[in-house]
């Protein structure tokens, strides 16, 4: 059997092409028997491209995703910096005192060390962890804990911001980084590029093949199922020719060895 090589049409142009025969064009092709029956399995090899191509645009997502969580881990560093550093800052004022202020240092050193038992380290941990301890944080935040962090300033607002802050944005984190996850796990189950498109040109040239059987069928409608195909395959050999600086024989494509 002739094998035409359309494994190398960019996958944008295999799904309109697939997409006639079962949609607008889909009563014609069942009313050419020799073909009818393949109808299945052209739907299986088109709705395969039309997923690789929702994957592209998984890419995107994902690509805008890590964007967004990587501007989001920096200010909600900074936010635990600012939990961190202001607490830290009280404490040195209180005990450069003269007399030394001890019992309010080590009332905002216990708070600080409750809050953040491992210092700044937490600027270091991945996105979901990072959601766990601000949602740790959250928790903590009775009455009088709001008030000892709210008692603390800071330029342009209080120790209690910037912790409302930090939770607020750790949330936004984990929230983002589950469905950045999500995703990418949905992304690995799917087919490859590879495939989808040795699937589609396997499913089209037995299709082509077939059709050249029919007796029933006008020639202008075989015409109008099996044109685009020829068209496609021919300016892409065109465009590979141009490519390469080596002039197309012909624009009519040539059957080739379709290798898998």
């Amino acid at each position: 059997m002739s094998m035409f090589n359309f494994k190398v049409l960019p996958i944008k142009v295999m799904v309109p092409l697939t997409s006639a025969w079962v949609g607008d064009q889909r009563a014609l092709f069942l009313s050419v028997p020799q073909i009818a029956g393949l109808l299945p399995d052209v739907e299986a090899a088109h709705e395969q491209v039309v997923a690789r191509q929702e994957v592209t645009s998984d890419d995107h997502r994902v690509a805008e995703m890590t964007e967004t969580l990587a501007a989001l881990d920096d200010r909600h560093d900074h936010a635990i910096r600012a939990v961190y550093e202001g607490l830290s800052a009280s404490i040195s004022f209180f005990r450069m005192q003269e007399p030394v202020r001890e019992q309010e240092a080590a009332g905002l050193e216990r708070l600080r060390d409750r809050l953040l038992p491992r210092g700044l380290a937490y600027v270091q941990r991945s996105y979901l962890e990072e959601a766990g301890n601000a949602a740790s944080v959250t928790l903590q935040l009775d009455v009088e804990t709001r008030a000892q962090l709210e008692a603390v300033p800071l330029k342009g607002g209080t120790v209690l911001d910037a912790v409302e802050v930090w939770s607020r944005l750790g949330r936004e984190l984990g929230d983002l980084e589950r469905r950045r996850l999500l995703l990418e796990t949905h992304m690995a189950t799917e087919v490859s590029d590879y495939q989808a498109r040795a699937a589609w040109s396997e499913v089209v040239n037995t299709v082509l093949s077939t059709i050249k059987l029919a007796r029933t069928a006008s020639q202008a409608s075989l015409e109008a199922l099996t044109g685009p195909f020829y068209d496609a395959l021919a300016e892409a050999k065109r465009k590979r020719a141009k490519k390469s600086t080596v002039p197309a024989a012909s624009s009519a494509p040539e059957p080739e060895v379709d290798a898998a």
